[in-house]
């Protein structure tokens, strides 16, 4: 499916929330990155005026990037010192993973870098980001997609956004995850820029729930159930402005509220944590 998939304008940069039942001991972020074959060549199945039809562009998808982060261990929880499991984490080099079970060591070569527990968000920023940046911001670049793997309670939402209270700055944090620093590097990209060009950055989310595609951003309720077109891209969904990344507080709330979670053993439900998220959520800039 994905080599047809298509990246027309304008440019989408795509986050993707995944949580798995696997094990606990790393989470990856892979980023996808999206070359397009032909630039002008319209596509003979579409029904759009030729204006429209010079605009589009063909891509394919070409091999991931797979970084491996580490979280810390905690004092309490289900990611703290306990009782023996099934398997555990046995060590690591820069680009390797090895997990132990009673019987035997496995060494897995996937990674192509391992960010360890004292890496800082900071870091993860200036080893993630600049070629995803680059891509995204060219003007003819690629879509691109960064896509959060791993158990529940393994930090992704702390990777991919840091602290919720911190994103209602416009002012940068350092402990900003990687979708408020996107936010901020492409905002000072348009201030650069704004002599010569016209720029509008918009955001949408999806959650992928039962087979079935929710907007997380309609002021429906229930939520606005969304259609996927031929084209593999969501038709009717909710986009609203991003004027920086002190807007996404807000728009992350908004997220969480709708998004379906569930109380685990790793991940509980309180009043200052909503559990464990049960679906697939797609931010899409």
């Amino acid at each position: 499916a994905y080599k047809q998939l298509r990246a027309p304008f304008p440019r989408l940069l795509t986050l993707l929330l995944v949580g798995s039942v696997l094990s606990d001991c790393f989470r990856t972020v892979t980023t996808y990155f999206l070359t397009r074959q032909d630039p002008t060549a319209p596509d003979p199945d579409d029904a759009i005026n030729i204006n429209t039809m010079s605009q589009r562009r063909t891509a394919t998808l070409i091999p991931s990037t797979v970084y491996v982060r580490l979280r810390p261990k905690v004092e309490t929880g289900g990611h703290a010192d306990g009782d023996a499991v099934e398997k555990w984490l046995d060590g690591w080099t820069h680009d390797t993973i090895s997990l132990a079970d009673r019987h035997d060591t496995t060494r897995y070569t996937f990674p192509t870098r391992v960010l360890g527990p004292e890496v800082s968000q900071d870091d993860v920023d200036r080893i993630v980001l600049p070629p995803l940046m680059q891509s995204f911001l060219t003007f003819e670049g690629t879509d691109v997609m960064l896509f959060a793997y791993g158990q529940t309670g393994t930090g992704k939402t702390h990777t991919m956004f840091g602290p919720i209270p911190k994103l209602v700055s416009d002012t940068f944090e350092p402990d900003w995850g990687l979708l408020p620093r996107i936010v901020y590097q492409t905002h000072a990209h348009i201030e650069n820029n704004t002599e010569t060009t016209i720029f509008h950055l918009h955001a949408s989310a999806l959650e992928f729930f039962q087979g079935q595609v929710c907007d997380l951003l309609t002021d429906d309720d229930p939520a606005r159930m969304i259609q996927i077109g031929s084209d593999s891209r969501p038709l009717g969904h909710t986009c609203v402005p991003l004027h920086g990344p002190g807007a996404l507080a807000s728009l992350l709330d908004k997220i969480a509220t709708r998004r379906a979670t569930h109380a685990t053993l790793m991940n509980e439900k309180t009043e200052s944590g909503g559990g464990s998220s049960r679906s697939h959520c797609a931010i899409i800039l």
